[in-house]
């Protein structure tokens, strides 16, 4: 069930278990309705990455289990930037195995923080999102 479906991203809770998510984007508001374009190569879209400004995503859930914890986790230009770690070691086309394994870590070092439900059952999302960052919020494992 869609708790909240905002033009910068959307909250569920799952019907069935009651479990929360989110997902927010921040595609920055100064492309307008612009799509992001065609380009021929990934050193052609790199000048995007300075369009637009940070962008503060706010939201209460209440309701929840006091104490529970969820895991906060955001892709952004110096965080699990695949497509830049893959331009800085000169756009391989033929990974070797060790290429392989440096994206693997580029990937996986995404900003991650957790919060945690208050005592009275609310869950306060309060989140600065670089300009074309994603996160997801969900139920810590």
């Amino acid at each position: 069930m869609r708790l909240l479906d905002a033009e910068h991203g959307v909250l569920t809770r799952d019907s069935a278990t009651g479990a929360v998510s989110a997902v927010f984007v921040n595609y920055p508001a100064d492309m307008g309705r612009r799509p992001v374009g065609s380009a021929d190569s990934y050193a052609e879209t790199r000048a995007l990455a300075e369009v637009g400004p940070a962008r503060r995503v706010r939201h209460v859930v209440e309701g929840l289990p006091p104490g529970a914890r969820f895991a906060v986790e955001r892709v952004d230009w110096e965080h699990g930037n695949v497509a830049e770690a893959w331009h800085a070691m000169g756009e391989p086309l033929n990974l070797t195995r060790e290429q392989t394994a440096r994206l693997r870590e580029a990937a996986d070092d995404l900003w991650r923080t957790e919060l945690v439900v208050d005592a009275d059952g609310v869950l306060e999302i309060d989140l600065d999102l670089p300009p074309w960052a994603v996160v997801s919020v969900a139920p810590a494992a």
